[in-house]
């Protein structure tokens, strides 16, 4: 299973979550989770937890920026969705912002990484699959 964060960058018009965030870093780990076989889920910074063919509407919000009692809700209501499935571990291809908090254990190859560092990572990691 893998957890994916949302991109700032978006289609101008609704579509399903797997094709609405651009982020290049998206589409690199989005790419990553469906040539590996394994199910992934998006962790929207207004939505929460999201499948990937979810219809969402395009928005313009970055949880860092969220209020801390916001932020707050979305960890529970995140925590919530991920017990309800019974996900109990991931590969969290996601910053601090969207992690931290989560209850379930994280395997998070990206942390600490530079965005640069990060495309690089998902880079070779593709060409390793």
């Amino acid at each position: 299973m893998y957890l994916i964060a949302c991109s700032q960058s978006k289609l101008s018009t609704a579509a399903q979550a797997r094709d609405l965030y651009t982020g290049q870093a998206f589409k690199m780990a989005r790419q990553l989770a469906e040539r590996s076989g394994q199910p992934y889920l998006i962790l929207s910074a207004l939505y929460g937890l999201v499948e990937p063919m979810q219809a969402l509407a395009p928005y313009n919000f970055y949880l860092g920026t969220a209020s801390k009692a916001f932020r707050a809700q979305w960890v529970q209501d995140v925590n919530a969705a991920l017990s309800q499935r019974g996900i109990t571990s991931a590969v969290a291809l996601a910053g601090a912002t969207y992690l931290d908090g989560l209850s379930i254990q994280l395997d998070r190859p990206l942390k600490g990484l530079g965005i640069g560092q990060q495309l690089r990572y998902l880079s070779q990691a593709l060409n390793n699959i």
